[in-house]
């Protein structure tokens, strides 16, 4: 496996006067890689590509495979998705592994951290930012029951789903049929097309506060006749 990147530490001081002092920390990283040379046999079934294709020569580590969606369609809410010439499908079984394409990698190609501190006499407060870009997640929608008998828990994405025509505009979730073995609208014909599809991921990009502390530093009088050298609450 290749790997190239850049990573940039920066360190100032923003305010330093008698009282108050400011200072930050930033780091911030960049990374490329790509599987230069694995062993594996060509993926034979689309299942094998899609579940067992994070480690493809000429794609990064982690790599995602999947079906390029093509929406609902307008009469029925039945998931459709498009082949490697462009012509819409919804029957996962006509589906080949041509027609499973790159998505995006599970691992992030951005990341970094912010710490800022400020210091007003004793007292300290310190803030810690980070955050991963450039890579991708799956979402809960997939995971739903397309089957509208209530055998089993749904989750709330369910209530999403496709009920009349137009709603192809608002949901990616489809709709809900009665008994997929009479109706033919069997989980492997549409159920897998939408699980396996680029609609099943979304950015997992995020940046969140990670840390956040407010201390308090002893006098050193108070340390001094407690016979420490130092305290901070």
């Amino acid at each position: 496996m290749e790997n190239k990147g850049i990573e940039i530490s920066l360190h100032s001081t923003n305010i330093n006067s008698k009282d108050f002092i400011w200072t930050t920390d930033f780091n911030f990283s960049l990374n490329n890689n790509k599987v230069k040379d694995y062993y594996k046999a060509p993926s034979q079934t689309v299942q094998d590509k899609i579940f067992y294709g994070s480690q493809t020569e000429g794609y990064p580590i982690g790599a995602l495979w999947g079906f390029k969606w093509a929406g609902l369609r307008h009469e029925d809410g039945v998931p459709q998705v498009y082949d490697k010439d462009g012509n819409i499908k919804y029957n996962y079984q006509e589906m080949k592994v041509d027609d499973v394409q790159y998505i995006g990698t599970a691992v992030p190609k951005y990341s970094g951290s912010m710490l800022n501190r400020f210091s007003f006499k004793d007292f300290e407060l310190s803030a810690l930012l980070i955050f991963n870009l450039g890579y991708k997640i799956a979402t809960s929608n997939t995971n739903i029951q397309l089957s509208g008998r209530f055998d089993r828990n749904r989750t709330a994405e369910f209530d999403q789903r496709w009920r009349k025509p137009g709603d192809e505009e608002f949901t990616n979730v489809p709709s809900a049929f009665e008994d997929p073995k009479s109706t033919g609208r069997a989980l492997w014909y549409s159920g897998y097309v939408y699980q396996y599809s680029d609609v099943a991921y979304e950015s997992g990009s995020y940046m969140k506060l990670r840390e956040l502390s407010l201390s308090y530093n002893l006098p050193k009088s108070v340390c001094k006749k407690l016979s420490i050298g130092n305290a901070k609450i």
